[in-house]
């Protein structure tokens, strides 16, 4: 029992870091997100580290108990709130590779109307008509 009581605590735990974060959407704010969002996850790593340790001691007996269901409930929590981040992600990413391509297009449109350097060009005269 004193496994599932570790295990309550460390799921509570990383809820209350996942709920924590609050990701705006503001296209000023984008950095800030997602700077917000690394800080979550790497505060949350240990926490899961420590949580995988603890399930790999818990025995068949153990999980059809109440505390495992309540533990499986918050798993649950944190995994709806994580859709939401990833999703929130995935549109900032989606963002930034529109970008990337908008830049990539402009630099494919400058080289081909620059001029060619003067040592790429013909130096000799056409003296056959």
């Amino acid at each position: 029992m004193e496994t599932l009581k570790q295990a309550k605590e460390l799921t509570d735990k990383i809820l209350a870091i996942t709920q924590a974060l609050i990701l705006t959407g503001d296209g000023e704010q984008e950095e800030a997100d997602i700077a917000a969002y690394v800080q979550m996850v790497e505060e949350r790593e240990s926490l899961i580290s420590k949580l995988l340790e603890l399930k790999q001691s818990i025995s068949d007996e153990v999980i059809s108990s109440e505390e495992f269901a309540s533990i499986i409930q918050t798993i649950g929590s944190i995994a709806e709130l994580d859709e939401g981040h990833l999703d929130f992600m995935e549109n900032v990413r989606d963002a930034v590779m529109g970008a990337l391509r908008k830049v990539k297009q402009g630099q494919k449109i400058h080289k081909g109307y620059q001029a060619l350097p003067p040592d790429t060009t013909s130096h000799r005269f056409d003296t056959k008509h």
